[in-house]
């Protein structure tokens, strides 16, 4: 079955396109080199958690890749959220070293993901960053939430704002799902695909807070803009 369809149809690299050999999941391994991984050793001295600048609101923060514009991570977290490969979400999982999981194993109650309008989930069919949560809480063996929030309001394009504007447009966009009943002291990982401004997860940050005060909140993304 796969020979057959991978005849007609070559699985391709999403960097540059070459066929991939069987067994061998969306990057090459000349591709996979050009990764450009953080190797952070600090769980606060970073520049994820120096975007945020809030350490009233976060305990850490950690992401796997920079993003670069035109980098194979550009294309990864693209095709992950575009066009239709949510699986892109394990595969950047599995790359995440075992100290990084070693860490959240021991100091998270709780993964919850920045959730997609329900227009968006009915269009694109499915959240992008799920696939990468779900499986990093099997990691680190802690409870993974889908729906503690909820997206009231849909995004619209930033391109053309700045960072202020970016923030005070996501005001009132975030509600806490008033099903779920978590102590209030929970340690909660907030998970997203991309981290720019930092503005979608301080909003997130803050409407938990608004149900759980004394709630630690730390934050992982697949990738944060350098620039």
């Amino acid at each position: 079955m796969y020979s057959i369809f991978s005849l007609i149809f070559p699985y391709r690299c999403i960097g540059c396109e070459r066929i991939l050999p069987k067994k061998q999941d969306f990057l090459c391994v000349k591709c996979l080199t050009k990764l450009t991984f953080t190797h952070w050793t600090s769980f606060t001295e970073n520049l994820l958690y120096s975007e945020l600048s809030r350490p009233d609101l976060f305990n850490s923060a950690y992401s796997v890749f920079y993003y670069d514009k035109g980098g194979i991570v550009q294309d990864l977290l693209h095709s992950n959220k575009y066009f239709n490969q949510p699986k892109i979400g394990k595969f950047i999982s599995d790359l995440i070293p075992q100290n990084i999981i070693d860490f959240y194993k021991k100091n998270i109650d709780y993964v919850v993901i920045i959730p997609s309008h329900k227009r968006t989930l009915r269009e694109r069919g499915y959240n992008q960053v799920r696939i990468f949560a779900e499986n990093f809480a099997n990691k680190t063996e802690t409870l993974f939430i889908e729906d503690l929030l909820i997206r009231q309001k849909r995004k619209s394009s930033q391109t053309k704002r700045n960072r202020k504007q970016r923030f005070f447009q996501l005001d009132n966009s975030f509600g806490f799902n008033p099903k779920h009943k978590l102590k209030d002291n929970a340690k909660i990982l907030l998970i997203d695909d991309l981290a720019t401004t930092g503005s979608t997860l301080i909003h997130c940050a803050e409407t938990i807070k608004s149900e759980m005060k004394n709630a630690e909140i730390s934050v992982f993304t697949m990738a944060v803009a350098r620039s």
